[in-house]
């Protein structure tokens, strides 16, 4: 995928932000339609609450003095009387007289307005039963209770009602008063639907507004460093990833939340992954240059043995016994190199692949640098070189690989030696720290080139300052001494002034019996 896929899209509902701005309208207006139907539905049912339970006795009250059954059914001018009293002080309500299975006998209104013959009894008899136990029991009723409405079918209306008693006493029927009769409604649904509703829905509309404005701030101080970050990680893959983000966490030493942690770890995953491409890099320029001197450290050896052999085979008739034996001489130091060569390079293969394993022993630093030393004399002697051992007689045992840190002792001296010039010194010391051993290599040669020492312990790199040296040496004794005290957890150190010799020094960990 190329940057350029990464790329984001012009439509904004197809970001974090749009597409959360989105959700939020959606729930925060579902949220509100449904405060609305539901404040609309708790308002009227407190108003049926209050009205019935403020006339739940009115029914009882308009017949205690006026009896409105006779032995021939209902009194017609009782009812009038009533009905007109009634709609004097209340003109609200309807007033039914029902019989004991709840048919409607008498009512007052005009023809085809009543269409049911009958209302439910149940809703009246529990009616009744609650406001009996009221006033015996002093028990709170439960209101509103709805009943039948005798002009619409399809509506619960609230109501009072009270038993009608007959001629012998008997009860004989029941005064069934619908509260809020079709005149209420009609009267009242006009200025709910001209105010209630208009100022409830302005009243949502501007918490509506309210909440989304809350919320899409809110959304935008969560999605904004989201999108600094989707920003710089499109940056950084536009630079192809060499270009490392600034810190988009403010420089705050502490992130709080987990977008900061986020964004944290994308910064320090970028400068690794920066850090990595730059070594990748490095590694790459160092292989060709791998490449190029191992090509021509086994050209040279190479070339030189086929001659001499060549000529060895041309002219061995002709050749003296001391041509004979030079000859053979030359060829068989090219081949010591070339052994040199291939082993050292098999060698540092193995560390760099970490084949080589570290097993570590209890072993007496100084004794091993006492031994490795031995090996030398006869070379320094050659090259008239004092080599001098300091070693701490109470240096304690470190835990080393004597192999590893035997080889990388070697390659320091042999380092050394090569350049000490006739009449110099090369020293080995042993010395006991707090909580390691040192050893310290130096020489009183020529030193090492301010330039150089960067790069003094990459493989095939030799100074530029000692010619014969560069001819004559492949360059990878300290890169394997590096590599070597690398699987001990140490390092080589080195200092020069450039003019009067150098010291190498490391630190191995010391032990106890």
């Amino acid at each position: 995928m190329s940057s350029a896929d990464l790329k984001r899209s012009s439509n904004p509902l197809h970001s974090l932000y749009g597409r959360m701005a989105l959700l939020l309208f959606a729930v925060v207006g579902l949220l509100m339609v449904g405060f609305g139907v539901a404040l609309y539905a708790l308002t009227r049912t407190h108003m049926d609450e209050v009205e019935q339970r403020l006339n739940s006795g009115l029914a009882a009250h308009l017949i205690e003095e006026t009896p409105l059954l006779t032995e021939t059914g209902v009194d017609d001018e009782a009812l009038h009387h009533v009905l007109h009293t009634l709609m004097a002080v209340n003109p609200r309500i309807e007033v039914y007289v029902l019989d004991l299975d709840a048919h409607i006998l008498a009512f007052e209104a005009p023809e085809g307005k009543v269409k049911a013959t009958r209302v439910e009894l149940d809703p009246i008899l529990r009616f009744l039963d609650a406001v009996d136990r009221s006033e015996t029991e002093g028990s709170n009723v439960v209101f509103p209770i709805r009943g039948s409405d005798p002009r619409d079918s399809n509506r619960a209306a609230t109501f009072s009602a009270s038993r009608i008693a007959g001629v012998d006493g008997e009860p004989g029927g029941f005064l069934y008063v619908v509260l809020q009769g079709t005149k209420y409604r009609e009267a009242v649904g006009g200025l709910w639907a001209s105010y209630a509703v208009r100022l409830a829905a302005c009243a949502l509309a501007i918490a509506l507004f309210a909440a989304f404005g809350t919320g899409l701030f809110l959304i935008r101080r969560v999605t904004g460093p989201v999108e600094r970050l989707v920003q710089q990680s499109e940056r950084f893959a536009e630079s192809g990833f060499s270009e490392s983000p600034e810190d988009p966490v403010e420089n705050s030493p502490h992130p709080t939340d987990e977008i900061q942690r986020l964004e944290r770890t994308f910064l320090v995953m970028s400068q690794k992954m920066t850090a990595q491409l730059e070594e990748l890099e490095q590694l790459d320029h160092h292989r060709r240059e791998l490449v190029a001197n191992v090509s021509h450290d086994l050209r040279t050896p190479v070339a030189i043995l086929r001659g001499y052999i060549e000529t060895l085979q041309l002219k061995s008739e002709s050749l003296s016994d001391q041509e004979r034996d030079d000859i053979l001489n030359i060829a068989l130091k090219q081949s010591e190199r070339l052994g040199r060569l291939v082993s050292d390079l098999f060698e540092l293969a193995k560390l760099d692949a970490g084949l080589v394993g570290c097993e570590r022993d209890l072993v007496s630093v100084a004794e091993l640098v006492q031994d490795v030393a031995q090996k030398f004399e006869l070379p320094a002697q050659k090259r008239s070189v004092n080599l001098n051992l300091e070693l701490d007689p109470v240096a304690p045992r470190a835990w080393i690989d004597v192999g590893l840190i035997e080889r990388a002792i070697e390659n320091l001296l042999d380092n050394a030696l090569r350049h000490t010039p006739a009449g110099g010194d090369v020293t080995v010391a042993v010395r006991s720290l707090n909580e390691s051993v040192e050893v310290c290599v130096s020489d009183t040669g020529s030193g090492i080139a301010a330039a150089d020492l960067p790069r003094i312990f990459d493989r095939f790199y030799r100074g530029k300052s000692d010619a014969a040296d560069r001819r004559k040496n492949l360059g990878l004794g300290l890169a394997i001494a590096s590599k070597a005290l690398e699987l001990h957890e140490s390092r080589v150190a080195v200092r020069s002034d450039g003019a009067t010799g150098a010291a190498f020094w490391f630190e191995l960990e010391r032990g106890v019996a």
